[in-house]
């Protein structure tokens, strides 16, 4: 994944208060927080611009609302040389790519940085640097690369889904959440006649609203 912006630099000890204050905690619709990301800092900053920081970045509230402020506003990355803790958590919960980086000193408001976030590679090309980031975990990074933990845990639902579906005889379907026998005279037989979905442990409740997430190997989601 590669990240290319302008930056905007930020002090130690960033805390939530600064990324998006209280008086606008009132929602979680990440664009509107957005609207008053780093409110205090009376920046100028524009969507694709790349936050920089010090040590601390994201002390403060437990709260996901800093993250998602920073998401919505189309920021897509934030660099510091440590972050707090529970924003390092709630980054990678919500999809936030972030780096940790020992020479965010050497980084100046305005430089132009591109960022290889698979190998962890910054490059200032305002003053011909390149810096070796803490990259992610592989497990991590693919939260990030899903837009959070709630996709990442779908897409693995769905291939597990997937691999299940291809032991499933040629011919079942699951759809509206009923196990269904498309029969060799084309008539179609729910569930209860005749084929049982429970006889082949399979629950016509499973995945998202009933049905399973592919619809490859004959499977069809529910609606």
């Amino acid at each position: 994944m590669f990240i290319r912006g302008k930056v905007l630099k930020v002090g130690d000890h960033t805390d939530t208060d600064i990324i998006i204050p209280a008086r606008y905690l009132v929602t979680t619709d990440a664009k509107e927080l957005g609207k008053n990301v780093f409110e205090p800092l009376k920046k100028q900053f524009e969507p694709g611009d790349i936050v920089v920081a010090g040590d601390n970045f994201g002390c403060g509230s437990s709260r996901e609302h800093a993250p998602l402020a920073i998401k919505g506003r189309g920021l897509p990355l934030v660099i510091a040389r440590s972050f707090a803790r529970i924003f390092y958590r709630n980054a990678i919960n919500i999809g936030l790519p972030i780096l940790e980086l020992e020479n965010t000193d050497e980084i100046s408001e305005g430089d132009i940085l591109e960022v290889n976030l698979d190998e962890g590679i910054v490059k200032n090309a305002s003053q011909n640097k390149t810096y070796k980031a803490q990259k992610f975990p592989e497990f991590m990074a693919e939260i990030v690369k899903s837009g959070g933990l709630i996709n990442y845990i779908k897409s693995e639902f769905c291939i597990e889904n997937a691999k299940f579906a291809r032991r499933i005889p040629l011919g079942l379907r699951l759809w509206r959440g009923h196990l269904r026998y498309s029969a060799a005279d084309g008539h179609r037989h729910s569930g209860a006649g005749g084929i049982n979905p429970a006889s082949h442990g399979i629950s016509g409740r499973s995945g998202p609203k009933g049905g399973f997430c592919s619809t490859k190997s004959g499977l069809k989601r529910g609606k």
